[in-house]
């Protein structure tokens, strides 16, 4: 047991001892992926950045700037909700550490889009009411006319219609008052 001691000993030191030299390489390791990450979204690559920061937090999970160029990245392909989800994250982890500033802009601005998305969604939505609104009134407008239309054929039927009568009568009025003349002037010889 005391021959045993020692080389437990000396081997919990060689497995031990480069344990901090091995945190600080992956740090390092970590640090580059961090900047190729920084570069690859400069240069206009947001998968390849993407990618890089990945690799950034799993090398070094405590890495946050990783989280804000993912952020970052999914910002620039078009994934809003996630972008701001990281960056919301970002901002829990870090409270009490000053954030990066471009953390701070960045939530700001997808913040402000995503509002803008709603207000441009509200917009559209009233358009289309009011679209809806304008084409059901066009159409109550054309049936009123197309009512009053047929109500006013029906007037002018109806108004031809007695005056036909109308005429009839007073036709017939004079046929009777000129055979009455006529009588008359016949009971006169």
């Amino acid at each position: 047991m005391r021959r045993l001691l020692p080389v437990l000993f000396a081997l919990f030191m060689v497995v031990a001892g480069p344990a901090p030299d091995l945190a600080d390489d992956l740090g390092v390791q970590a640090r580059r992926q961090l900047d190729l990450a920084r570069s690859d979204l400069d240069k206009g690559h947001p998968e390849r950045a993407l990618s890089a920061a990945q690799s950034a937090l799993r090398l070094d999970p405590q890495l946050y700037e990783a989280m804000v160029v993912k952020a970052l990245a999914y910002e620039v392909m078009g994934d809003t909700d996630l972008a701001k989800a990281l960056l919301v994250a970002y901002m829990e982890l870090t409270s009490g550490i000053r954030p990066v500033p471009e953390a701070t802009a960045a939530l700001e601005r997808l913040t402000t889009k995503r509002d803008l998305r709603r207000s441009a969604k509200a917009d559209k939505k009233q358009a289309r009411s009011q679209k809806q609104d304008a084409k059901a009134e066009t159409k109550a407008g054309e049936k009123l006319a197309r009512a009053e239309t047929k109500a006013g054929k029906k007037l002018a039927r109806a108004e031809a219609k007695a005056d036909k009568k109308r005429r009839k009568a007073e036709l017939k009025a004079l046929k009777a008052r000129q055979k009455e003349e006529l009588e008359a002037a016949r009971r006169r010889k």
